[in-house]
Protein backbone atom coordinates (compact mmCIF):
# COMPACT_ATOMS: atom_id res chain seq x y z
CA UNK A 1 0.00 0.00 0.00
CA UNK A 2 1.28 3.38 -0.87
CA UNK A 3 2.46 6.10 1.37
CA UNK A 4 -0.29 9.05 1.64
CA UNK A 5 1.76 11.16 2.32
CA UNK A 6 3.42 10.88 -0.78
CA UNK A 7 -0.03 10.62 -2.83
CA UNK A 8 -0.46 14.04 -1.28
CA UNK A 9 2.65 15.35 -2.37
CA UNK A 10 2.07 14.44 -5.80
CA UNK A 11 -1.27 15.92 -5.69
CA UNK A 12 0.33 19.44 -4.55
CA UNK A 13 3.12 19.38 -7.38
CA UNK A 14 0.39 19.09 -9.97
CA UNK A 15 -1.63 21.78 -7.78
CA UNK A 16 1.24 24.12 -7.74
CA UNK A 17 2.32 23.52 -11.33
CA UNK A 18 -1.31 24.65 -12.63
CA UNK A 19 -1.18 27.46 -10.49
CA UNK A 20 2.29 28.68 -11.51
CA UNK A 21 1.18 28.06 -15.31
CA UNK A 22 -1.81 30.08 -14.84
CA UNK A 23 0.04 32.96 -13.28
CA UNK A 24 2.35 32.68 -15.99
CA UNK A 25 0.19 33.31 -19.08
CA UNK A 26 -3.33 34.88 -17.58
CA UNK A 27 -4.14 38.30 -18.31
CA UNK A 28 -7.39 38.56 -16.19
CA UNK A 29 -7.12 40.16 -12.89
CA UNK A 30 -9.32 37.76 -11.54
CA UNK A 31 -7.56 34.70 -12.59
CA UNK A 32 -4.57 36.04 -11.04
CA UNK A 33 -6.36 36.12 -7.64
CA UNK A 34 -7.82 32.39 -7.86
CA UNK A 35 -4.72 31.47 -8.95
CA UNK A 36 -2.44 33.31 -6.44
CA UNK A 37 -5.29 31.41 -3.57
CA UNK A 38 -4.47 28.47 -5.20
CA UNK A 39 -0.65 28.11 -4.99
CA UNK A 40 -0.86 29.76 -1.27
CA UNK A 41 -3.17 27.05 -0.24
CA UNK A 42 -0.59 24.34 -1.58
CA UNK A 43 1.76 26.29 0.32
CA UNK A 44 0.46 25.61 3.55
CA UNK A 45 0.05 22.33 2.82
CA UNK A 46 3.22 21.77 1.86
CA UNK A 47 4.46 23.06 4.79
CA UNK A 48 2.66 20.04 6.94
CA UNK A 49 4.44 17.79 5.10
CA UNK A 50 7.99 19.43 4.91
CA UNK A 51 8.39 21.70 8.15
CA UNK A 52 9.30 24.81 5.65
CA UNK A 53 6.85 27.61 6.67
CA UNK A 54 4.48 28.21 3.88
CA UNK A 55 5.24 32.09 3.23
CA UNK A 56 9.16 30.61 2.52
CA UNK A 57 7.44 27.73 0.29
CA UNK A 58 5.26 30.27 -1.84
CA UNK A 59 7.97 32.75 -2.06
CA UNK A 60 10.24 30.30 -4.15
CA UNK A 61 7.31 29.24 -6.07
CA UNK A 62 6.05 33.18 -7.23
CA UNK A 63 9.92 33.33 -8.38
CA UNK A 64 9.19 30.30 -10.61
CA UNK A 65 6.07 31.83 -12.31
CA UNK A 66 6.59 32.26 -16.00
CA UNK A 67 6.34 29.76 -18.63
CA UNK A 68 6.35 25.68 -18.23
CA UNK A 69 7.03 24.48 -14.62
CA UNK A 70 9.85 22.28 -14.96
CA UNK A 71 12.44 20.10 -12.18
CA UNK A 72 14.64 22.60 -10.57
CA UNK A 73 18.38 21.89 -11.97
CA UNK A 74 21.04 21.14 -9.17
CA UNK A 75 25.04 20.95 -10.61
CA UNK A 76 27.55 19.44 -8.40
CA UNK A 77 31.34 19.36 -8.69
CA UNK A 78 33.35 16.01 -7.73
CA UNK A 79 37.34 17.41 -7.56
CA UNK A 80 39.82 14.83 -6.32
CA UNK A 81 43.10 15.42 -5.67
CA UNK A 82 46.36 13.35 -6.42
CA UNK A 83 45.92 11.30 -3.77
CA UNK A 84 42.03 10.07 -4.58
CA UNK A 85 40.83 12.74 -1.79
CA UNK A 86 37.35 14.54 -2.33
CA UNK A 87 37.22 17.78 -2.35
CA UNK A 88 34.38 19.06 0.26
CA UNK A 89 33.10 21.78 1.92
CA UNK A 90 30.87 22.48 5.28
CA UNK A 91 27.81 25.06 3.83
CA UNK A 92 27.31 27.93 5.84
CA UNK A 93 23.34 27.16 6.04
CA UNK A 94 23.21 24.14 7.76
CA UNK A 95 26.61 23.36 8.50
CA UNK A 96 27.19 19.95 6.87
CA UNK A 97 29.24 18.62 4.23
CA UNK A 98 28.54 18.47 0.91
CA UNK A 99 29.95 18.83 -2.51
CA UNK A 100 30.80 21.93 -3.68
CA UNK A 101 27.83 23.19 -6.00
CA UNK A 102 24.56 24.73 -6.34
CA UNK A 103 21.73 25.68 -8.53
CA UNK A 104 21.60 26.27 -12.47
CA UNK A 105 20.71 29.96 -13.72
CA UNK A 106 19.38 30.76 -16.91
CA UNK A 107 21.57 31.38 -19.56
CA UNK A 108 24.53 29.46 -18.40
CA UNK A 109 25.71 25.62 -19.94
CA UNK A 110 25.55 23.39 -16.56
CA UNK A 111 29.67 23.50 -17.44
CA UNK A 112 29.45 27.48 -16.81
CA UNK A 113 27.37 26.76 -13.98
CA UNK A 114 29.49 24.52 -12.02
CA UNK A 115 32.31 26.99 -12.53
CA UNK A 116 30.92 29.64 -11.24
CA UNK A 117 29.49 27.51 -7.90
CA UNK A 118 33.15 26.60 -7.26
CA UNK A 119 34.77 29.59 -7.47
CA UNK A 120 32.01 30.98 -5.32
CA UNK A 121 31.87 28.71 -2.65
CA UNK A 122 35.79 27.47 -2.67
CA UNK A 123 37.83 30.74 -4.57
CA UNK A 124 39.37 27.95 -7.26
CA UNK A 125 39.30 27.92 -10.81
CA UNK A 126 38.04 24.80 -12.02
CA UNK A 127 37.85 23.02 -15.90
CA UNK A 128 34.54 20.99 -16.24
CA UNK A 129 35.23 17.41 -16.99
CA UNK A 130 32.83 13.95 -17.84
CA UNK A 131 29.30 13.80 -16.33
CA UNK A 132 29.64 11.47 -13.40
CA UNK A 133 25.99 10.82 -12.36
CA UNK A 134 22.63 12.14 -11.24
CA UNK A 135 20.56 11.77 -8.70
CA UNK A 136 16.62 13.05 -8.21
CA UNK A 137 15.05 14.73 -5.26
CA UNK A 138 11.25 14.36 -5.30
CA UNK A 139 8.93 16.84 -3.29
CA UNK A 140 9.15 16.12 0.49
CA UNK A 141 12.43 14.69 0.79
CA UNK A 142 15.20 16.91 2.60
CA UNK A 143 12.36 19.17 3.35
CA UNK A 144 12.14 20.32 -0.40
CA UNK A 145 8.43 21.35 -1.95
CA UNK A 146 9.72 21.17 -5.58
CA UNK A 147 11.20 17.98 -7.81
CA UNK A 148 15.10 18.73 -8.98
CA UNK A 149 17.35 16.92 -10.71
CA UNK A 150 21.32 17.25 -9.72
CA UNK A 151 23.89 16.72 -12.36
CA UNK A 152 27.45 15.93 -10.34
CA UNK A 153 30.79 16.27 -13.11
CA UNK A 154 34.42 16.05 -12.53
CA UNK A 155 36.29 19.20 -12.59
CA UNK A 156 39.92 19.64 -12.40
CA UNK A 157 41.93 22.45 -10.70
CA UNK A 158 43.62 25.10 -12.87
CA UNK A 159 43.96 28.30 -10.92
CA UNK A 160 42.70 30.57 -8.28
CA UNK A 161 43.25 29.56 -4.29
CA UNK A 162 41.75 27.45 -1.77
CA UNK A 163 39.78 29.27 0.48
CA UNK A 164 36.77 29.80 2.87
CA UNK A 165 34.24 31.99 1.96
CA UNK A 166 30.26 33.44 3.05
CA UNK A 167 29.13 29.77 1.67
CA UNK A 168 31.46 27.04 2.68
CA UNK A 169 32.87 27.50 6.41
CA UNK A 170 35.42 24.66 6.32
CA UNK A 171 36.75 23.68 2.84
CA UNK A 172 39.36 20.91 2.54
CA UNK A 173 40.25 17.65 0.54
CA UNK A 174 39.03 14.68 2.35
CA UNK A 175 38.66 10.76 2.46
CA UNK A 176 34.52 10.70 2.72
CA UNK A 177 34.22 7.32 3.64
CA UNK A 178 34.27 8.48 7.51
CA UNK A 179 32.25 11.80 6.99
CA UNK A 180 28.42 11.34 8.72
CA UNK A 181 27.47 14.68 8.65
CA UNK A 182 26.07 15.06 5.22
CA UNK A 183 23.79 18.12 3.80
CA UNK A 184 20.42 16.19 2.32
CA UNK A 185 21.55 12.99 0.12
CA UNK A 186 25.35 14.43 -0.19
CA UNK A 187 26.21 10.69 1.20
CA UNK A 188 25.11 8.94 -1.89
CA UNK A 189 26.41 11.99 -4.55
CA UNK A 190 29.73 11.43 -3.17
CA UNK A 191 29.71 7.46 -3.39
CA UNK A 192 28.98 8.17 -6.48
CA UNK A 193 31.73 10.34 -7.15
CA UNK A 194 34.37 8.20 -5.72
CA UNK A 195 32.96 5.10 -7.47
CA UNK A 196 33.29 6.61 -10.56
CA UNK A 197 36.92 7.71 -9.14
CA UNK A 198 38.25 4.30 -8.39
CA UNK A 199 36.72 2.76 -12.19
CA UNK A 200 39.21 5.89 -13.74
CA UNK A 201 42.38 4.44 -11.66
CA UNK A 202 43.49 2.18 -14.05
CA UNK A 203 47.71 1.93 -14.19
CA UNK A 204 48.96 1.67 -17.74
CA UNK A 205 52.39 0.35 -18.22
CA UNK A 206 53.93 0.30 -21.74
CA UNK A 207 57.31 -1.50 -23.70
CA UNK A 208 58.21 -1.76 -27.24
CA UNK A 209 57.88 -5.28 -28.68
CA UNK A 210 57.91 -6.36 -32.20
CA UNK A 211 53.98 -5.73 -32.42
CA UNK A 212 54.35 -2.09 -31.47
CA UNK A 213 53.55 -1.51 -27.88
CA UNK A 214 53.13 -4.17 -25.36
CA UNK A 215 50.58 -2.89 -22.95
CA UNK A 216 49.68 -3.80 -19.61
CA UNK A 217 46.63 -2.24 -18.16
CA UNK A 218 45.68 -3.17 -14.29
CA UNK A 219 42.88 -1.87 -12.40
CA UNK A 220 42.67 -3.58 -8.92
CA UNK A 221 43.43 -7.30 -9.54
CA UNK A 222 42.02 -6.90 -12.55
CA UNK A 223 44.81 -6.87 -15.70
CA UNK A 224 45.57 -7.15 -19.08
CA UNK A 225 48.02 -7.38 -21.92
CA UNK A 226 47.24 -5.43 -25.39
CA UNK A 227 49.47 -4.90 -28.33
CA UNK A 228 48.70 -1.46 -30.49
CA UNK A 229 50.59 -1.28 -33.89
CA UNK A 230 51.51 2.64 -33.04
CA UNK A 231 51.71 5.31 -30.32
CA UNK A 232 48.73 6.75 -31.89
CA UNK A 233 46.43 3.68 -31.47
CA UNK A 234 47.43 3.10 -27.73
CA UNK A 235 47.01 6.82 -26.50
CA UNK A 236 43.08 6.93 -28.58
CA UNK A 237 42.71 3.90 -26.28
CA UNK A 238 44.14 4.58 -22.92
CA UNK A 239 44.82 8.63 -23.03
CA UNK A 240 42.17 8.57 -20.29
CA UNK A 241 44.46 7.35 -17.45
CA UNK A 242 46.11 9.74 -15.41
CA UNK A 243 49.38 8.96 -16.63
CA UNK A 244 50.88 6.01 -19.07
CA UNK A 245 54.41 5.17 -18.10
CA UNK A 246 56.00 4.22 -21.13
CA UNK A 247 59.75 3.02 -21.65
CA UNK A 248 60.91 4.70 -23.91
CA UNK A 249 62.97 8.30 -24.17
CA UNK A 250 60.90 10.98 -25.03
CA UNK A 251 62.91 14.41 -23.74
CA UNK A 252 65.56 14.44 -26.55
CA UNK A 253 68.99 16.13 -25.86
CA UNK A 254 70.59 18.64 -28.25
CA UNK A 255 73.65 20.61 -28.47
CA UNK A 256 72.96 22.91 -25.87
CA UNK A 257 70.40 20.86 -23.59
CA UNK A 258 71.78 17.19 -22.32
CA UNK A 259 70.16 14.67 -20.42
CA UNK A 260 71.44 14.13 -16.93
CA UNK A 261 68.78 11.51 -15.68
CA UNK A 262 70.23 8.71 -17.96
CA UNK A 263 73.89 8.93 -16.04
CA UNK A 264 72.22 9.24 -13.17
CA UNK A 265 70.03 5.83 -14.25
CA UNK A 266 73.67 4.14 -14.88
CA UNK A 267 74.61 4.84 -11.41
CA UNK A 268 71.45 3.34 -9.97
CA UNK A 269 72.14 0.06 -12.02
CA UNK A 270 75.52 -1.69 -10.86
CA UNK A 271 76.37 -4.51 -13.15
CA UNK A 272 73.73 -3.42 -15.59
CA UNK A 273 74.84 -0.03 -17.04
CA UNK A 274 74.51 -0.83 -20.59
CA UNK A 275 70.62 -1.41 -20.36
CA UNK A 276 70.54 2.53 -19.93
CA UNK A 277 71.69 3.60 -23.68
CA UNK A 278 72.84 7.40 -24.93
CA UNK A 279 69.60 8.86 -26.46
CA UNK A 280 70.60 10.20 -29.84
CA UNK A 281 69.85 14.35 -30.32
CA UNK A 282 66.56 15.28 -32.05
CA UNK A 283 68.31 15.67 -35.24
CA UNK A 284 69.60 12.45 -35.27
CA UNK A 285 66.37 10.86 -34.35
CA UNK A 286 64.81 12.91 -37.40
CA UNK A 287 67.71 12.35 -39.80
CA UNK A 288 66.63 10.81 -43.30
CA UNK A 289 69.33 8.04 -42.68
CA UNK A 290 71.44 6.35 -40.33
CA UNK A 291 74.42 7.65 -41.71
CA UNK A 292 73.13 11.00 -41.89
CA UNK A 293 72.05 10.33 -37.94
CA UNK A 294 75.63 9.08 -37.10
CA UNK A 295 77.13 12.44 -38.40
CA UNK A 296 74.69 14.54 -36.87
CA UNK A 297 75.48 13.17 -33.65
CA UNK A 298 78.43 13.32 -33.74
CA UNK A 299 79.21 17.12 -34.78
CA UNK A 300 76.53 17.71 -31.50
CA UNK A 301 77.54 15.69 -28.83
CA UNK A 302 80.91 13.83 -30.25
CA UNK A 303 79.64 10.67 -30.44
CA UNK A 304 77.83 8.43 -33.44
CA UNK A 305 74.77 6.20 -32.17
CA UNK A 306 75.03 3.27 -30.16
CA UNK A 307 73.64 0.43 -31.30
CA UNK A 308 70.46 0.07 -29.40
CA UNK A 309 69.98 4.12 -30.69
CA UNK A 310 69.96 3.23 -33.79
CA UNK A 311 67.72 0.08 -33.60
CA UNK A 312 65.15 2.43 -31.63
CA UNK A 313 65.52 5.70 -33.88
CA UNK A 314 62.34 4.98 -35.73
CA UNK A 315 60.67 4.24 -32.21
CA UNK A 316 61.84 7.23 -30.75
CA UNK A 317 61.17 9.49 -33.87
CA UNK A 318 57.47 8.23 -34.08
CA UNK A 319 56.47 8.87 -30.13
CA UNK A 320 58.56 12.87 -30.79
CA UNK A 321 56.14 13.28 -33.67
CA UNK A 322 53.16 12.24 -31.64
CA UNK A 323 54.25 14.42 -28.34
CA UNK A 324 54.28 17.15 -30.84
CA UNK A 325 51.31 16.91 -32.23
CA UNK A 326 49.35 16.04 -29.43
CA UNK A 327 50.46 18.69 -26.58
CA UNK A 328 48.28 17.09 -23.93
CA UNK A 329 50.31 13.79 -24.41
CA UNK A 330 53.46 15.65 -22.25
CA UNK A 331 51.22 15.29 -19.15
CA UNK A 332 50.21 12.16 -19.74
CA UNK A 333 53.26 10.01 -20.77
CA UNK A 334 55.56 9.49 -18.42
CA UNK A 335 59.34 8.08 -19.21
CA UNK A 336 60.61 4.76 -16.90
CA UNK A 337 62.86 2.42 -17.22
CA UNK A 338 62.07 -1.20 -16.06
CA UNK A 339 65.77 -2.15 -14.92
CA UNK A 340 65.28 0.97 -12.47
CA UNK A 341 61.75 -0.17 -11.85
CA UNK A 342 62.62 -3.70 -10.68
CA UNK A 343 65.55 -2.33 -8.46
CA UNK A 344 63.49 -0.02 -7.01
CA UNK A 345 60.70 -2.98 -5.89
CA UNK A 346 63.21 -5.22 -5.00
CA UNK A 347 64.24 -2.77 -2.21
CA UNK A 348 67.55 -0.97 -4.54
CA UNK A 349 69.14 -4.24 -5.59
CA UNK A 350 68.88 -4.84 -9.23
CA UNK A 351 67.95 -8.24 -10.69
CA UNK A 352 71.46 -9.75 -12.39
CA UNK A 353 69.85 -12.38 -14.05
CA UNK A 354 68.89 -11.62 -18.35
CA UNK A 355 65.39 -10.57 -19.11
CA UNK A 356 65.35 -12.53 -21.55
CA UNK A 357 66.29 -15.89 -20.08
CA UNK A 358 64.19 -18.12 -18.10
CA UNK A 359 66.03 -17.64 -14.85
CA UNK A 360 65.92 -13.82 -15.14
CA UNK A 361 61.80 -13.67 -15.79
CA UNK A 362 61.28 -16.27 -12.63
CA UNK A 363 62.92 -13.69 -10.19
CA UNK A 364 61.46 -10.53 -12.10
CA UNK A 365 58.22 -12.28 -11.38
CA UNK A 366 58.82 -12.95 -8.20
CA UNK A 367 59.19 -9.47 -6.92
CA UNK A 368 56.56 -8.60 -8.89
CA UNK A 369 54.34 -10.95 -7.48
CA UNK A 370 55.09 -9.23 -4.01
CA UNK A 371 53.25 -6.52 -5.05
CA UNK A 372 50.57 -8.01 -7.75
CA UNK A 373 49.78 -11.76 -6.88
CA UNK A 374 48.19 -12.17 -10.12
CA UNK A 375 51.56 -11.57 -11.93
CA UNK A 376 52.11 -15.41 -13.01
CA UNK A 377 48.89 -16.06 -14.19
CA UNK A 378 48.59 -12.94 -16.44
CA UNK A 379 51.94 -14.24 -18.32
CA UNK A 380 50.78 -17.30 -18.80
CA UNK A 381 47.67 -15.97 -20.29
CA UNK A 382 49.42 -14.17 -23.02
CA UNK A 383 50.86 -17.61 -24.53
CA UNK A 384 48.71 -16.85 -27.94
CA UNK A 385 50.36 -13.43 -28.60
CA UNK A 386 54.00 -14.95 -27.56
CA UNK A 387 53.31 -17.76 -30.13
CA UNK A 388 52.24 -15.10 -32.99
CA UNK A 389 55.67 -13.00 -32.82
CA UNK A 390 54.05 -10.12 -31.60
CA UNK A 391 55.50 -10.16 -28.25
CA UNK A 392 57.92 -11.71 -26.00
CA UNK A 393 57.71 -13.04 -22.63
CA UNK A 394 60.08 -10.14 -21.27
CA UNK A 395 58.24 -7.72 -22.93
CA UNK A 396 55.31 -8.45 -21.34
CA UNK A 397 56.57 -8.68 -17.42
CA UNK A 398 58.27 -5.10 -18.38
CA UNK A 399 55.25 -3.59 -19.23
CA UNK A 400 53.63 -5.45 -16.39
CA UNK A 401 56.31 -4.30 -14.29
CA UNK A 402 55.97 -0.35 -14.95
CA UNK A 403 52.43 -0.58 -14.39
CA UNK A 404 52.38 -2.77 -11.17
CA UNK A 405 55.01 -0.14 -9.70
CA UNK A 406 52.76 2.58 -9.99
CA UNK A 407 49.64 0.86 -8.89
CA UNK A 408 51.94 0.07 -5.59
CA UNK A 409 52.63 3.83 -5.15
CA UNK A 410 49.17 4.78 -5.45
CA UNK A 411 50.48 6.98 -8.84
CA UNK A 412 52.71 8.72 -6.89
CA UNK A 413 56.32 8.91 -8.65
CA UNK A 414 59.44 11.17 -9.16
CA UNK A 415 62.19 12.08 -11.10
CA UNK A 416 65.25 10.15 -10.25
CA UNK A 417 67.40 13.49 -10.26
CA UNK A 418 66.59 17.26 -10.89
CA UNK A 419 65.88 17.45 -14.86
CA UNK A 420 65.72 20.00 -17.73
CA UNK A 421 63.38 20.24 -20.50
CA UNK A 422 64.01 19.67 -24.11
CA UNK A 423 63.88 22.21 -27.04
CA UNK A 424 59.73 21.28 -27.09
CA UNK A 425 59.17 21.62 -23.67
CA UNK A 426 59.22 17.92 -22.73
CA UNK A 427 60.71 16.75 -19.59
CA UNK A 428 64.07 14.98 -19.58
CA UNK A 429 63.33 12.49 -16.98
CA UNK A 430 63.54 8.71 -16.12
CA UNK A 431 60.92 8.64 -13.51
CA UNK A 432 60.23 5.68 -10.63
CA UNK A 433 57.41 4.37 -8.09
CA UNK A 434 57.42 6.90 -4.82
CA UNK A 435 55.97 5.34 -1.63
CA UNK A 436 55.07 6.91 1.03
CA UNK A 437 55.25 4.23 4.04
CA UNK A 438 58.27 0.94 3.94
CA UNK A 439 57.49 -1.93 1.59
CA UNK A 440 58.61 -5.79 2.85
Amino acid sequence: MSDPSESKLAFLEELRRIAQWGLGYTTDAYDVERYTRLLELASNEYETLSGVPSNVIQERFMAEIGGNVTPKIGLDAAIFDEHGDLLLIRRHDDKMMALPGGWAELGETPEAGIAREVKEETGLDVEIGELIGHYCRLPGQYNQPHTSYHMIFHATVTGGTLQTTDEAIEIGYYNPTPVTDWHKDMANATRMAVDWWKAQQIYVGVDWCKGGWCTCVLNGDLGEIYVYENIQRLFSALGHASNLFIDIPMGLPSKNVQRKCDSTARSHLPGKKSSVFPVPVRDAVHAPSREEADQINLAQVKTMLSLPARGFRETIREVDDFLYANPIAKTKLVEVHPELIFTVLNNGTPIAEQKAKPAGQEARLDVLSRYWPPARELVHRCRPLYTKGKVATHDVIDAMANAVAFSASNGRFRSICEHAVDERGIPMRICVPEFSETRS
